[in-house]
């Protein structure tokens, strides 16, 4: 029980320090914001959280829950899309090779149709 309540509160400490971090580091004037390496920008109305360094931006705002948005429906529509192409494509396969059997049947049919009659005059 002891330990639950420990790391409890040191996940709790550590929120704490994370956000009072972010809120001092963007409330930074600019021209010190401009000389540092690593920014930080914070807004909450309309949310914006972007971390910046020399050669990346970090950034967690509308714009980016868009992009998240728009990359998920693409890639759900090409599954879905590729799906479908392939089960297009068998339902083909298995049209095509019906049609074959039901001509190879009808052709061995006649086959024996004609056997038959022939084996029966024959036979007369």
């Amino acid at each position: 029980m002891k330990k639950k309540t420990v790391l409890r509160l040191l996940v709790v400490f550590f929120i704490v320090i994370f956000i009072g971090a972010i809120k001092v580091s963007s409330t930074l004037p600019n021209f010190i914001k401009d000389n540092s390496k690593f920014k930080v920008i914070y807004n909450t109305k309309p949310f914006n959280l972007t971390f910046e360094t020399d050669k990346y931006i970090f950034y967690i705002n509308k714009k980016s829950i868009d992009n998240i948005k728009n990359y998920m429906n693409n890639f759900l529509n090409g599954v879905f899309s590729n799906i479908k192409n392939k089960s297009d494509g068998f339902k083909n396969r298995v049209i095509l090779s019906t049609e074959e059997t039901k001509e190879t049947l009808v052709n061995i049919s006649d086959r024996l149709k004609e056997k038959t009659k022939d084996i029966l005059r024959k036979s007369n």
